[in-house]
């Protein structure tokens, strides 16, 4: 094995800082953002416990983008990434409609549609859930204490997202 000359060794830590600046940089435009919204979210673990946080919205088969409602008419089964386009009133997210390509709206969040439906008649449904793809980075979060009662063992919170292009992350997590 040979030594690396000088401009080897530079160009290798070089490439590498390069790397991380570019991988740090959106987490970096999020955190510095100053748009800010909330929304309902659901755990199954307490925050004390880095839970795992997911955004579950549901969707009228009227906000949902005519090739999807075309596929989901053909078949039961459909499974797609998606973006979720929001409307903001005071701070809080309402849903708009849902797509399968990148909006050029002010806000919206890739998602994931799942339609698995064993019943004979899924055109029947109402809504349609869509999975938020948001990152954690939780600055504060509200505790259950042990004696609370729970509902289907669902720890239920108001997410505070910081918000940038697209992206999200969550900065805190209240009880709802």
């Amino acid at each position: 094995m040979r030594k690396l000359t000088v401009s080897e060794w530079l160009i290798t830590v070089g490439l590498s800082i390069l790397c991380l600046l570019v991988v740090a940089f959106p987490l970096w435009q999020i955190l510095q953002s100053k748009e800010t919204f909330t929304i309902p979210a659901v755990s199954y673990q307490n925050s004390d416990e880095n839970p795992t946080i997911s955004i579950p919205v549901e969707a009228s088969f009227d906000q949902l983008d005519d090739t999807m409602q075309q596929d989901i008419t053909n078949n039961a089964h459909y499974q797609a990434k998606v973006y979720a386009i929001f409307d903001e009133l005071n701070g809080e997210l309402t849903l708009r409609r849902v797509q399968l390509t990148k909006p050029d709206e002010r806000i919206f969040l890739e998602g994931s549609f799942y339609l698995y439906n064993y019943e004979e008649d899924h055109l029947a449904k109402t809504t349609y859930p869509i999975q938020l793809n948001v990152g954690q980075a939780i600055r504060e979060a509200d505790v259950y204490e042990p004696n609370e009662t729970l509902i289907d063992y669902e720890y239920r919170w108001t997410a505070t997202l910081r918000y940038n292009n697209g992206h999200a992350l969550i900065t805190q997590l209240h009880k709802r």
